[in-house]
């Protein structure tokens, strides 16, 4: 009853009607860019729900399965596979594809998360003019990144204030990249509502 003003407020994620629509047009506007990758840049409890949607509904080989988009997650700061990020995303950037950058950040200050965006988001800049166009931020309202994000242009999507990290799977932080990989994302929260509702 207290929305999302209590710390138990991620119990109230599946009833939000109008973040689901939010998340909804963000999703519609990316897929009319035909994207060839989706890169979700987070860390912990910003890319670990998702993945486990993703797994559970897709299967771990979704991306050897050759899809319309592909998923990368850029969850660490090993230079290695960052590299090969970028070495699989560049050529599609070159040749005039297009890659959605999916940033996501609660705090809007993690240290991992800000270093892989700004070498994802320089090669972007590097081909793309329009680049705004091809950028999520996912955060608390008025965060540092959130505040990037509008001085940017890009789409900014909010995390609620007391919905923790952890917890944050059924917010945009999960209902974005996984309404993009193509899941039902209204489905996924009427079963969330429906379980919540048992319990």
């Amino acid at each position: 009853s207290k929305g999302y003003d209590d710390d138990k407020a991620c119990i109230n994620l599946p009833d939000d009607k109008d973040m689901l629509r939010k998340v909804e047009k963000v999703v519609q506007g990316k897929k009319c860019l035909n994207p060839e990758y989706l890169v979700v840049i987070g860390i912990g409890g910003s890319n670990l729900g998702t993945i486990a949607v993703q797994e559970a509904v897709l299967g771990k080989l979704y991306n050897q399965l050759n899809p319309s988009m592909k998923v990368l997650y850029a969850d660490t700061v090993d230079t290695d596979y960052i590299n090969s990020i970028v070495k699989l995303i560049k050529p599609s950037i070159k040749n005039r594809g297009n890659v959605i950058i999916n940033c996501i950040s609660k705090s809007g200050t993690t240290t991992e998360t800000a270093a892989n965006f700004k070498v994802i988001l320089n090669i972007l800049c590097k081909y793309k003019k329009d680049t705004e166009k091809f950028v999520v931020i996912t955060s608390d309202k008025d965060s540092e990144l959130w505040n990037l994000g509008i001085k940017k242009g890009f789409d900014n999507l909010e995390i609620p204030q007391k919905v923790g990290g952890r917890y944050s799977v059924l917010s945009a932080v999960g209902l974005f990249p996984l309404g993009l990989l193509g899941l039902d994302i209204e489905a996924l929260l009427k079963g969330a509502k429906s379980a919540r509702d048992w319990c």
